[in-house]
């Protein structure tokens, strides 16, 4: 019985892997578009699950919560975190929900659940996608979406 497999050279796996290699350099500038507005989604719906989750906390603890915006340093502050939106990540404007004496922007709820007041924060990335996180002036709901409020 006769054996007639042959096995792949070395010379062989190098080759394909540099085509490979070539190939996604080739690739990669075609998809940061695409990587980025990925980006973006992630952002926007952590964004949104901090806000819903500062709603959830003010209903269930029965203490008013508050997120806070920092538009000019791309951050949010909420229950003791600062989080940093991603690099090439930002916000669009300096959301519409009010200032506080200090300047700050915030989005507060009630025990309630209550928002003090609606708003929307806009995030975008450096290729034009924008990201819209919309809190409802009346009930409090916190939706994203890529059509601004109107």
């Amino acid at each position: 019985m006769s054996c007639n497999s042959r096995g792949v050279t070395l010379i062989e796996l190098l080759l394909v892997m540099a085509l490979i290699g070539a190939i996604m350099v080739i690739a990669y500038p075609s998809m940061q578009p695409v990587l980025s507005k990925r980006t973006l989604e992630s952002d926007a719906n952590k964004l949104a699950w901090t806000l819903r989750n500062a709603r959830q906390k003010a209903i269930t603890t029965g203490k008013p919560q508050m997120v806070k915006f920092y538009p000019h340093s791309n951050m949010y502050y909420y229950d003791g975190e600062l989080i940093k939106l991603s690099d090439n990540i930002r916000y669009i404007g300096a959301t519409t929900f009010s200032k506080t004496a200090s300047g700050d922007r915030l989005c507060s709820f009630s025990s309630q659940g209550r928002p003090s007041h609606g708003g929307t924060v806009t995030l975008g990335d450096d290729h034009q996608h924008r990201m819209y996180i919309i809190v409802n002036p009346v009930g409090g709901r916190v939706r994203v979406s890529t059509e601004p409020p109107k």
